[in-house]
């Protein structure tokens, strides 16, 4: 009720106040579900698959592109200083 009083305050108009909570009220009631049943398939499908698996390959990833970015700052650097 408190939020409704404010809205209407703020908007100045009780209809776009009330307009406003209806929606906040139905977003937030189809968004909570949504949130809980996505959250609950990601938790089953990663108890499904190896997750040490996957976890290394991204850890594999990450070095490789470290590898990248260093190399080519070393080249840079070399073509700088042979200038």
């Amino acid at each position: 009720m408190i939020v409704l009083t404010t809205l209407w305050r703020w908007s100045g108009s009780p209809a776009v106040a009330l307009s406003l909570s209806v929606s906040a009220v139905l977003c937030a009631s189809a968004l909570c579900p949504l949130i809980v049943f996505h959250t609950l398939y990601v938790f089953s499908q990663v108890d499904h698959q190896h997750c040490p698996t996957l976890i290394r390959d991204l850890w594999k990833k990450v070095d490789l592109a470290k590898e990248e970015i260093h190399g080519s700052i070393r080249q840079k650097r070399n073509l700088a200083c042979k200038k």
